[in-house]
């Protein structure tokens, strides 16, 4: 997708799945598979709603709006 020009940001809804802002940033943390993603050219920002906030994942690094 990316060889076709294709870019976009990726939005997830997990503020009713009981995962805090906390696990998250965990799981998320730079160097994690799951962190990389970003950096692959086809997503360019992760966004996710936790019961504490927003989280944004951008190539690599990780930032919080509205967390506890």
């Amino acid at each position: 997708m990316q060889k076709a020009g294709y870019q976009g940001n990726l939005y997830v809804d997990a503020s009713k799945t009981g995962v805090s802002m906390k696990e998250m940033i965990e799981h998320f943390k730079p160097g994690s598979p799951v962190s990389n993603i970003p950096k692959e050219g086809t997503v360019n920002n992760i966004y996710i709603k936790t019961q504490d906030g927003w989280l944004n994942v951008t190539s690599g690094s990780i930032s919080t709006n509205g967390g506890k």
